[in-house]
């Protein structure tokens, strides 16, 4: 029987801590060089004040924008975050844009350490691999930045396709794209958008670099072990 490995990408393949919050802090910086900054606490809850509610479902109840609605959807929410920071109204539309710059730069993620091993061992073994990230549009290009996107059979993004994890439409169309697969393993670092919309549909489920979580069937420090479960 084929086996299908969902990968998630942020905090599962790669890392990039605190990524969204440092985008906002050095933008911020770059369009108002005497400005006080938040602590990061601090920050957290102007992005809630703000509208952000940190997990996908909650922030686009109905689907994610697509494309440039998107990213206009999230400018939105970060002119608020500004001018709250203190910025005043054209040094804020001059911070926003910059968000985006930083977060779609490839050098401000790194593979975990035995990325690239575990997706080939998972390859030599004959399984299909699919990318299902909650992601802005241009993540596909960051994948192939990093010089993973040559080991999966497709890449979804939900910024592209409008659907996002928890829901069932992405992981629907997820297993969509591996027609020939009876055996699907969800691999990710967040219990309740990757473990539990993966649960919710009878997928089998790896939950990594977050120590152990009844709630999935295999919890693991690392990568490599995924290979082994094929």
């Amino acid at each position: 029987m084929k086996t299908a490995i969902l990968w998630d990408f942020d905090g599962t393949l790669s890392y990039a801590p605190n990524i969204w919050n440092h985008a906002v802090l050095k933008a911020a910086v770059s369009a108002a060089p005497a400005i006080a900054l938040p602590t990061m606490e601090e920050l957290y809850e102007l992005r809630r004040m703000a509208g952000f509610t940190f997990l996908w479902k909650d922030e686009w109840p109905n689907g994610s924008p697509v494309g440039e609605a998107w990213w206009d959807e999230m400018n939105a929410r970060f002119f608020k975050v500004f001018t709250a920071m203190g910025l005043t109204n054209e040094q804020a539309e001059k911070a926003v844009p910059l968000i985006r710059q930083h977060i779609i730069d490839p050098g401000n993620y790194v593979l975990y350490p035995d990325a690239i091993a575990a997706l080939e061992a998972c390859r030599q073994k004959g399984a299909a691999c699919v990318m299902i990230s909650n992601n802005y549009p241009e993540a596909g290009d960051v994948i192939a930045a990093l010089g993973i996107d040559r080991y999966f059979d497709s890449i979804i993004i939900s910024g592209l396709e409008g659907c996002d994890k928890p829901g069932e439409g992405i992981f629907r169309l997820a297993m969509s794209r591996c027609p020939a697969a009876g055996r699907f393993i969800m691999v990710g670092d967040n219990i309740e958008a990757d473990i539990g919309g993966a649960k919710a549909l009878g997928i089998e489920t790896v939950y990594v670099h977050r120590g152990e979580n009844p709630l999935a069937d295999h919890c693991f420090d690392s990568l490599m072990p995924i290979a082994d479960l094929i």
